[in-house]
């Protein structure tokens, strides 16, 4: 397993009815995998293939009670490898124009009736994604991207220690296509950005003295801090 490539993504696949479920980790910088194409016509009503475009495809079984508990381990593990966040989608019933990924090449073999129970998920528009792209054995450049920003990390990419507790819980009932990003990153001091009330408090300021100054849209939260304090200050 060639594990020393980059990992390009993290995604689990869930079916809320069966609760069959496997993670799958793409590797990128990969040529195009050789696995038979899985053609629309051989597919049910309402279900479009496609397979990963990289080889290898890790695909890991995961077996659990509960959805709640697919959701901690996808947050533990989000938060572990150092993404910033973790998106998780609920879909609705797929129609004829819907493309959804239920196939993972060759390696679905080692998840047996994985791939016919994601489909049928599909089908029902019961499936859950859960996708997060770490930092840990991640890009090089998302690792430099993200090293400043984000106070969470350790020089490696990764994080100590155990995520934050109260992240926001998905709402399982829900019929309907729903999304939910959960961020896991801290900004740092230095590239925090400013705040809408500042961004608000800022406005007024600025045109009480009739400064047309524009507010820049990559304002930091310290920079606001000061021209707010200069404002202020000038005005007293």
């Amino acid at each position: 397993m060639p594990t020393s490539l980059p990992i390009s993504s993290m995604s689990i696949y869930a079916c809320r009815d069966t609760l069959a479920a496997g993670l799958v980790t793409r590797f990128s910088g990969l040529h195009p995998s050789d696995t038979p194409a899985v053609h629309r016509a051989a597919m049910p009503r309402g279900v479009d293939v496609k397979s990963l475009e990289s080889t290898p495809a890790i695909v890991t079984p995961l077996r659990s009670p509960s959805l709640d508990e697919i959701h901690n381990l996808a947050i533990t593990r989000a938060w572990a490898s150092g993404a910033w966040d973790i998106t998780l989608s609920l879909t609705s019933p797929l129609d004829d124009s819907a493309i959804m990924m239920v196939v993972a090449g060759k390696d679905y073999d080692l998840a047996p009736g994985l791939r016919d129970a994601l489909i049928s998920a599909g089908q029902k528009g019961r499936l859950a994604l859960w996708l997060w792209r770490p930092i840990h054995r991640g890009s090089p450049t998302r690792g430099l991207a993200h090293a400043a920003k984000d106070r969470t990390l350790q020089p490696d990419g990764s994080r100590a220690g155990e995520p934050p507790e109260g992240l926001k819980r998905p709402i399982w009932s829900w019929r309907g296509s729903r999304q939910w990003t959960i961020r896991l990153g801290q900004w740092s001091e230095t590239h925090r950005p400013a705040t809408a009330a500042q961004r608000r408090y800022l406005a007024v300021l600025l045109s009480q003295r009739r400064d047309a100054t524009p507010i820049p849209a990559l304002l930091s939260f310290a920079r606001a801090s000061e021209w707010i304090d200069t404002l202020k200050g000038d005005s007293a």
